[in-house]
């Protein structure tokens, strides 16, 4: 992708950073990403800290601004007649768990669940 140079990877590690942060809170990245990139260019400076996955939860994930382009997962405008992904189950159960990365009892390195 564009982690061959250096800004590249900071980019990719930023894009990575935000998505990872709201699989933590829950929330679906496409979602976020779709309403965060149309509210930035209207939301004043002093109130861009709103924006950050935490703060986007209590405040817009109510009512998310929508793309003009089809969401992925409904491609074909019959998204209600199509059975749900893994992903999309998981997201409907309330998210993927969060695995720990701590070392449990000496048995080395938590099991991972994705």
């Amino acid at each position: 992708m564009l982690r061959s140079t250096e800004l590249g990877a900071r980019h990719v590690g930023i894009v990575q950073s935000l998505i990872v942060t709201c699989r933590l809170h829950a929330i679906d990245p496409y979602d976020y990403l779709v309403d965060v990139l149309q509210r930035v260019a209207a939301l004043p400076a002093a109130r861009v800290a709103e924006l950050t996955p935490r703060l986007w939860k209590q405040h817009f994930a109510a009512g998310p601004l929508q793309s003009q382009l089809t969401h992925p997962r409904c491609v074909n405008h019959n998204a209600a007649e199509l059975p749900l992904t893994v992903h999309q189950q998981r997201w409907r159960d309330g998210g993927p768990q969060i695995p720990s990365l701590s070392r449990r009892a000496g048995r080395g390195p938590a099991k991972r669940d994705w």
